[in-house]
């Protein structure tokens, strides 16, 4: 069995999302020198490389001509016409040497359709996004209002995610919930997904490292020693649920002195409180000490695939206060005290779990989520898991 994993893409860190997920499979590919999985990298080819740069330059042109609104619509417009009209470049190599090609976006296979009929092995698409693609371009990529789109710009859009989820031969996913965002506004979804096979996965990364100490991080932001930190790490949006932790925060720290929280990430598009206990460390190279400097991790997303944070949380030995929605929903199963839900995606229900976790949890037994990482959700294991899957479906 041969697997191509199609990525036209930089293979990053911490950048989340496919790049994330790749990397982790390919360090994990690397260490067990295994011979099975071959990765595109179509991005270090030289002709990717200066068509980015060109790209680049084109934009901080294109820019500077426009206004912002007008400049995003262009863009999307360009989009839909590369989708449809441009030849996507391609390797030399031959894919039928292949059994499976994974691909990681409906973006991708719709540009794969027109040598697809050409490939005698079969195709696995994994869709990564917390909303249907096509809603994650309007919305995140292209900054508009997917309302003021015409009905034949919202069809184009769409039929890419359409043709993808319909024409390929496997889907992939680290668990059922992780569905269920594309189950709750993709119409098509649910329809499509009963007459194709769907493997669950889980997804595993290699263990979360950091370079400050706890002590270092706390003395740096003013806190002390005995002081109650919550973190959170991730972008600050709306489906994130940024927005509804700084409305559970904000009721916190007026009840309790001694609580301070610790935030990473970029401070758009929502900005932070405006309060001395509220502590925006803002994009960081270490963001993992952030995490174990911390007392508990707060997850509080609105919709989710299948977030890698959580399981760097776990590797750390952190507790974790989480919504009860998506791939968040899959950790359930394991019965952890360390793992404290919110059901109800309101302030008020997030701030009963933080004082839960004050007035009670953190007096318990000491976190054991790294046991639950260890005997799950490794490199290793993600890479053991993934092969067994497709293993079962490839005679």
């Amino acid at each position: 069995m041969k697997i191509l994993i199609w990525n036209n893409f930089k293979l990053l860190e911490r950048k989340g999302g496919p790049p994330t997920y790749l990397y982790n499979l390919k360090q994990a590919v690397l260490k067990e020198k295994c011979d099975k999985i071959d990765f595109l990298d179509l991005y270090e080819t030289g002709t990717a490389k200066k068509l980015s740069l060109y790209k680049r330059l084109r934009k901080r042109l294109v820019q500077k001509l426009m206004q912002a609104k007008k400049y995003n619509y262009l863009r999307f417009k360009l989009f839909l016409y590369g989708m449809e009209k441009a030849d996507p470049e391609l390797p030399a190599i031959d894919f039928d040497q292949y059994d499976f090609i994974h691909f990681h976006s409906t973006a991708d296979y719709f540009q794969f359709r027109k040598i697809r009929h050409h490939f005698k092995g079969r195709t696995i698409l994994t869709i990564h996004s917390p909303k249907p693609p096509h809603l994650e371009l309007i919305e995140d990529v292209f900054k508009m209002d997917a309302s003021r789109l015409t009905a034949g710009e919202l069809e184009r859009i769409k039929y890419i995610d359409d043709f993808s989820l319909n024409d390929c031969d496997l889907l992939l996913f680290p668990c059922e919930e992780a569905m269920e965002p594309f189950i709750n506004s993709w119409d098509t979804f649910a329809g499509s997904i009963q007459h194709k096979k769907v493997i669950y996965t889980p997804t595993g990364i290699p263990p979360a490292t950091f370079t400050a100490s706890k002590e270092t991080v706390r003395q740096k932001w003013g806190i002390k020693e005995d002081s109650i930190v919550f973190s959170y790490i991730g972008r600050h949006n709306g489906i994130k649920g940024y927005d509804l932790l700084k409305d559970a925060a904000a009721l916190i720290l007026e009840q309790y002195p001694d609580v301070y929280f610790l935030i990473a990430g970029a401070e758009h598009p929502l900005k932070g409180l405006e309060h001395e206990r509220w502590i925006e460390v803002g994009w960081t190279t270490d963001p993992h000490a952030v995490t174990n400097a911390s007392d508990c991790f707060i997850l509080p997303n609105r919709e989710t695939f299948f977030d890698l944070v959580l399981l760097e949380v776990l590797s750390l030995n952190k507790k974790c206060i989480l919504s009860f929605t998506g791939g968040n929903k899959f950790f359930k199963q394991f019965g952890s005290s360390d793992l404290l839900y919110f059901y109800d995606l309101q302030k008020e229900d997030l701030a009963d779990a933080i004082r839960e976790f004050i007035d009670h949890q953190r007096y318990l037994s000491p976190s054991y989520t790294r046991e639950l990482y260890n005997n799950n959700f490794t490199g290793e294991q993600f890479l053991h898991n993934y092969l067994e899957a497709l293993n079962e479906v490839s005679g």
